[in-house]
């Protein structure tokens, strides 16, 4: 199981750096940001169906940005110009 106390303070550290990279140090709410982010973070084998995700936007925002995503990554994008991307089939080991 996932220790949420010790996600939320790391989360929030990652989430505060990439924000002032990427909008600089003085951010005075959403509408003066440039740009917007998502981090998700989710364990590989234990614990499975525990993602959890922080954002410098908008629970709303956030999802529908994350549809958009999963929808070009399935080859069904709502993006305008946005190129299907199609995973290669995996090969079995001879």
């Amino acid at each position: 199981m996932l220790n949420d106390s010790w996600f939320r303070r790391e989360m929030k550290a990652v989430a505060d750096g990439v924000d002032q990279l990427f909008n600089g140090k003085s951010i005075d709410g959403p509408k003066r940001r440039k740009f917007g982010f998502v981090l998700v973070v989710f364990p590989f084998r234990k614990g499975r169906g525990q993602v959890r995700f922080v954002s410098n936007t908008t629970k709303r925002r956030a999802t529908s940005e994350l549809q958009k995503l999963a929808d070009d990554l399935a080859g069904s994008s709502t993006w305008p110009g946005a190129k299907p991307v199609r995973a290669r089939p995996r090969q079995r080991p001879s």
